[in-house]
């Protein structure tokens, strides 16, 4: 036992190097099982050094643990070899790794996990008439891992990145979304940095015509709902070039989401359109961030390496913000990594 939150596999473990599982008791939730959270500890943890935290969200088949593994590109043996251990992306970009894991047991249809668990469940979607507590929503959970784990481990750091792919990706910028219904109310997602939200398969329209969670619609029960908040949220929008298979097994196929585009590449340049837009309506400006990633298709560890290889920056390890963005002119284009830290949206394809 570490502390009330967190239980520690193998449990004699004493020092926070390495990786680890993490059972992480959740009694505000009301769940009858801990949740899982394989994590991965650089030596800087160890030796007390300023260390980034990144959450990285799995995607609809639940599979936090094979996402873990596939992150560090190697099996357990390998992390006694130190040659292999410098290799890794937690060591080599000074990052704690926490993947969660939503299983279908505790997080049951996609309404528990990629719409977040907001509103009760009604035939596979929320019923935005019936909003849950708080407590219990999806969203909540992850900035309580953060407090637990940063406690256990000394962590010193000031918040964490949230990165998810396809239905993690759903996770992310929802997220933002529902955090923005009514910032002053919604606890529990105080510690979030930055998110990045990776060839997601539908997305929360910056729209009152779609119901949540395809748009604002139904947002009102749980707050005062607000546009301009999610518009300047620290977004950033991720897009695999080749990610255009119209027939993948996994892409949504609920009419909202079919008329934001007919694979993921166009739904998320809908998406980054459709934020812009809005912005210019408000008279306000869009914080969001927006690049695409070149020859990658629907592939979360290619999308992930690119992310930390052109915009992990600084010693927070999160992108340096840009100036506001002007909606009146801006146009959705791609950011690439020589350009990063220019105004607004620039011209050029990440490459």
């Amino acid at each position: 036992m570490i502390n009330r939150y967190l239980v520690c596999i193998p449990s004699d473990s004493r020092t926070w190097t390495g990786d680890v599982v993490l059972n992480f008791y959740d009694p505000s939730s009301n769940r009858a099982h801990p949740m899982r959270v394989f994590a991965y500890f650089p030596e800087a943890v160890y030796n007390k050094e300023y260390t980034s935290v990144l959450f990285v969200m799995h995607g609809v088949n639940r599979n936090a643990e094979e996402t873990f593994h596939r992150i560090l590109q190697t099996d357990k043996k390998d992390h006694c070899n130190p040659l292999a251990k410098k290799e890794l992306l937690p060591e080599l970009h000074n990052f704690v790794l926490l993947v969660p894991e939503f299983s279908a047991e505790l997080f049951p249809e996609r309404n528990a996990y990629n719409f977040g668990n907001v509103f009760q469940n009604s035939g596979n979607m929320p019923d935005t008439t019936c909003p849950n507590r708080k407590e219990n929503w999806s969203f909540t959970v992850i900035d309580r891992i953060y407090e637990a784990v940063k406690l256990a481990a000394a962590i010193n750091t000031e918040g964490y990145v949230l990165w998810g792919h396809s239905a993690g990706a759903q996770f992310v910028h929802r997220l933002l979304a529902v955090k923005s219904a009514d910032e002053n109310t919604i606890t529990g997602m105080r510690h979030l940095l930055c998110a990045v939200a990776a060839n997601a398969g539908s997305y929360t329209m910056p729209s009152f015509k779609e119901q949540y969670p395809f748009g604002f619609g139904g947002l009102s029960h749980i707050g005062v709902c607000r546009l301009a908040p999610f518009l300047h949220a620290p977004l950033f929008i991720l897009l695999g070039q080749a990610d255009t298979d119209e027939h993948h097994k996994n892409l949504p196929t609920d009419e909202p989401a079919q008329r934001q585009g007919s694979h993921r590449l166009q739904r998320g340049l809908s998406f980054v359109s459709a934020g812009l837009a809005c912005a210019r309506e408000q008279g306000t400006f869009c914080g969001w961030r927006f690049a695409l990633v070149p020859g990658v298709a629907h592939d979360g560890i290619l999308m992930l390496k690119y992310y930390l290889k052109h915009h992990w920056t600084g010693t927070n390890g999160i992108i340096k913000k840009n100036k506001v963005l002007d909606a009146t002119t801006a146009r959705p284009r791609a950011c690439s990594p020589s350009t990063s830290r220019r105004r607004g949206w620039t011209p050029r394809t990440a490459s």
